[in-house]
């Protein structure tokens, strides 16, 4: 919605949300938010849109829903915004109503799922990954990559057109470990904007303290979402042995002492790695926090992480444990069991994305040499987190 929102993403790139393709101006390259909103390439985006046209901006979308998972325009259509699209027309009146912001790409996991251009960590490893699976989905050049921080000035300046602002979303990296999150917060404050904003977070939950909460419970309303991705096993093994479920736990349980918590979901990201463990950690978040996890978010690139690039027995074999898993939620949790249908979908040969049907092989062969190589570089193996993957074999 490009006439209400603005993305900032960790490499500084501005975007018309976190779904878009092409950077429409960039703050490290001395660009600010307030300019790129008026800039041309942003309004011939919302003329595209106003005249019902697919912009190039917009393929993953489309792609998406192709494929028959949510789009990102389909979650901001029919649940989170809603409201303020049957009240308000935006074509006439543009104006910022939704920030979402990554201030940079610093964190403190590499996930296997991720890359440099939202990880800090993988700056380090991926330089010693084969350079055909390096897992940068934007082609980020890591001996070009500018050294130019992001400025508070920079973001404060699309302040001006940000009167009827609602909602500010936070990403990262992980927004938590990075220090200008909260003096953005602190400046939004001193303008008094605090009690009109709802702060939306996607943390991996590693991170909190007194500070952190004392800031956050200012705000009008502070939704959180907690990217886990299984259980205890599958998680460390995705995300990194360090990060034990139990240590997570605690800390959502001390941000649920804030007295203006909207707790939004436990998000996985569903890819080859944790499908199979599905069931497992739908168990854990009821047992350890009393709340279900939300199956939408669905790894669709890069695509030899995508379910689809396993082999069809395979699949097949994943296909009849999701169908039982989603039986047994059905009548309790419908909603879930949808995101669970779709999946199951998507692993059929006649429902395509791309070319990973046609190409299965080659994406196949090259996400056994990433997972080999990761593995070898964390010192784990695959076969120890998910014995399944034996009958593949090739680990």
């Amino acid at each position: 919605m490009p006439f209400a929102a603005i993305n900032l993403y960790p490499t500084g790139g501005v975007r018309q949300c976190v779904s878009g393709t092409r950077d429409l101006g960039n703050l490290r390259q001395g660009d600010t938010l307030g300019k790129i909103w008026q800039s041309d390439d942003y309004q011939k985006l919302q003329a595209d849109i106003a005249s019902s046209r697919w912009p190039s901006e917009c393929r993953v979308c489309a792609e998406r829903e192709k494929a028959g998972l949510s789009s990102r325009r389909q979650i901001i259509a029919q649940d989170d915004w809603a409201e303020e699209i049957a009240k308000t027309n935006f074509y006439e009146t543009p104006t910022v109503r939704f920030l979402d912001l990554a201030f940079s790409n610093r964190c403190n996991m590499w996930c296997r799922t991720c890359n440099s251009d939202f990880s800090s960590m993988w700056e380090k490893y991926e330089p010693q990954l084969s350079p055909e699976i390096r897992n940068s989905e934007f082609g980020v050049n890591l001996a070009k990559r500018s050294d130019r921080a992001v400025q508070l000035d920079q973001l404060l300046d699309i302040l001006p057109h940000c009167k009827d602002l609602r909602r500010l979303t936070i990403k990262g990296g992980e927004p938590f470990v990075e220090p200008l999150v909260l003096r953005f917060l602190e400046e939004l404050l001193v303008r008094d904007l605090g009690k009109q904003i709802t702060l939306t977070f996607v943390t991996n939950a590693s991170v909190t303290s007194p500070e952190i909460l004392g800031v956050l419970e200012r705000f009008k309303r502070v939704w959180l979402s907690y990217s886990i991705d299984g259980t205890d096993p599958v998680h460390r093994y995705i995300r990194g042995e360090q990060f034990h479920l139990g240590r997570l736990a605690e800390n959502i349980r001390s941000f649920r002492r804030l007295p203006n918590l909207d707790e939004r979901a436990v998000l996985p990201t569903v890819s080859v790695y944790n499908v199979l463990d599905l069931p497992r950690f739908y168990q854990w978040c009821q047992a350890e926090l009393k709340t279900r996890p939300t199956f939408y978010q669905v790894l669709v690139s890069p695509e030899i992480l995508n379910l689809k690039v396993l082999p069809l027995e395979f699949r097949a074999l994943v296909g009849e444990r999701l169908t039982e898993f989603r039986r047994s939620i059905l009548p309790s949790d419908p909603k879930n069991a949808g995101h669970l249908d779709k999946i199951i979908q998507m692993l059929k040969v006649d429902n395509s994305y791309k070319d990973l049907d046609e190409s299965r092989e080659q994406y196949f062969a090259q996400f056994v040499k990433y997972t080999k190589e990761v593995d070898k570089l964390r010192g784990q193996s695959i076969l120890d987190v998910i014995p399944e993957f034996a009958q593949l074999g090739v680990f």
